[in-house]
């Protein structure tokens, strides 16, 4: 039998049985249809979940230790890595107080790169670091009733209270943390005197 004539022997089956025929190419369109979508889902959740894992990370590479590195060390990773940028945060725990009140903090101290991926959203204003001035979570905030202006204590400095963190795409699990965060920047960290000997930072 030539190809011709099975071409029209199928054709003629198919048109037979119309229903079973339109139900076969609906449900290979729908798949057809669901696996492209589906494909797009995939690449967009990649290319979101890529750009999420960099201001999580804060970088493309993160170095970290419970100790300050020494400049041996500084010098054996630029010798592995090229850097574009980079940023350089401290992490410590110390107490915040206002007039005879305190409380523990986790005390975040940036550089003038930070942060290297995504968008810090304050309250008043861009993170600066030509002034003694701390941003703080809003629990912090509330619980000293702090207004624009107010003067804070940390360390052995007096910081200005210059607003609120409304979001700090480094920290996905806020609310785990074990102490509310302020910031302030890496200028007036010796001022401030919070990394002394035997400090854990």
């Amino acid at each position: 039998m030539k190809i011709l004539d099975l071409t029209k022997l199928s054709l003629l089956e198919l048109w037979r049985f119309k229903k079973i025929t339109l139900f076969l190419i609906l449900n290979f369109t729908l798949g057809l249809v669901g696996f492209f979508l589906l494909q797009i889902f995939q690449n967009s959740l990649s290319l979101q979940t890529a750009d999420k894992a960099k201001s999580i990370l804060g970088g493309d590479i993160s170095i970290s230790a419970r100790r300050a590195f020494t400049e041996k060390e500084r010098e054996s990773w630029e010798k592995l890595f090229t850097f574009k940028r980079s940023s350089q945060f401290y992490g410590l725990f110390s107490m915040v107080r206002f007039s005879t009140d305190s409380k523990l903090v986790n005390v975040g101290v940036f550089d003038d790169n930070y942060p290297l991926y995504g968008e810090l959203k304050l309250s008043d204003g861009p993170l600066t670091s030509d002034k003694l001035k701390i941003w703080m979570d809003p629990e912090v905030q509330e619980y000293f009733n702090l207004k624009m202006g107010d003067h804070v204590e940390l360390g052995e400095a007096q910081f200005e209270y210059a607003g609120v963190i409304v979001e700090d795409p480094s920290r996905v699990f806020k609310s785990v943390g074990f102490a509310p965060r302020v910031l302030i920047s890496s200028h007036f960290l010796n001022q401030a005197a919070l990394i002394k000997p035997g400090s854990t930072f």
